[in-house]
């Protein structure tokens, strides 16, 4: 299974991640957010999850669920176990193309305060963080965060960013048949795995290479020869802020700042083509992510879809 690496070109702009909220679900979280307020004799956060679907490059969110067992106060909030359970069976009996997923969370801050995301909400709300250091790199969707001002109803949306700056170089390559073979076999016959690692085995000359492949586990990202990683996306194509989780993971995982980076994509478990890119990254000062604030898209989901 040799790969000859004829040259490589730097990869095109990537597309950032877009959203789109349906406006009467969320007209209607203001109204009920406003009614609960007024129903409480002092101010205390309030919130809940949205649900919607994510299709690789947007993320859609078209219902908004309110958690009335979450843990309040003036100024934070934490959410109930149970609000999670109660997504989980309102999906699986509602489940439709534009409500598929929980894609983020909502809260409200108190009046005064804005919309910006505080310290609190970084440290205990924002979950993702932790998909950097999970053993096996899964995140179904770009998670949002939707801040919401009801006096005035204004609200600001929040997703995770990488900050540090990853070159993708894609490569030109021939005959990625056997390679195709084997990762459709991961998707299709062994537990339904959409990564793996690479190993370099052996070098025909300057600009073949050959690879071999092992599962993405702890026990096998030590191994000296480790060169990269494959990853599969069940989408057409994906947003760089999505892509660039999984090209953080696998750093962080092994410090490797220079790596091989085999991409496949698209919703069918019959891979097509397989795209190979040689990564650089570039390290930011500080934490290595952040919260970007994204605007939404002026249109609805119903007039968009």
């Amino acid at each position: 299974m040799y790969i000859k690496l004829l040259h490589f070109k730097k990869y095109g702009n990537r597309p950032n991640l877009s959203i789109v909220v349906d406006k009467s679900s969320l007209n209607h979280c203001f109204v009920f957010a406003k009614r609960i307020i007024k129903s409480k004799t002092q101010f205390e956060e309030l919130g809940g999850l949205a649900l919607g679907y994510f299709d690789g490059i947007t993320t859609y969110i078209t219902k908004f669920m309110y958690d009335k067992n979450a843990i309040t106060s003036t100024s934070s909030i934490r959410f109930s176990l149970k609000i999670f359970t109660e997504a989980r069976c309102y999906l699986r009996k509602n489940i439709s193309p534009t409500t598929q997923c929980i894609v983020g969370t909502w809260h409200v801050h108190p009046p005064g305060y804005g919309t910006q995301y505080s310290t609190i909400d970084k440290e205990c709300l924002f979950q993702e963080k932790w998909l950097l250091e999970t053993d096996v790199p899964e995140p179904k969707t770009q998670k949002v965060h939707l801040i919401l001002n009801v006096k005035n109803k204004h609200f600001d949306i929040y997703t995770m960013k990488i900050l540090s700056h990853y070159k993708l170089n894609k490569l030109k390559t021939y005959d990625m048949s056997k390679y195709i073979s084997i990762f459709t076999q991961f998707l299709n016959y062994d537990y339904s795995e959409m990564c793996a690692l690479l190993y370099k085995k052996e070098e025909k000359d300057s600009d073949t290479q050959v690879f071999s492949i092992l599962k993405f586990r702890p026990n096998n990202l030590s191994n000296k020869n480790l060169v990269g990683f494959w990853q599969h996306f069940p989408y057409k194509d994906i947003c760089s802020e999505y892509e660039d989780i999984f090209l953080e993971h696998f750093h962080n995982k092994t410090k490797l700042d220079k790596f091989y980076y085999f991409k496949s994509t698209g919703d069918s478990k019959d891979i097509k083509e397989i795209f190979i890119f040689k990564v650089k990254r570039y390290s930011s000062m500080g934490c290595s992510f952040d919260f970007k604030s994204v605007k939404p898209s002026e249109e609805s989901i119903i007039n968009k879809r």
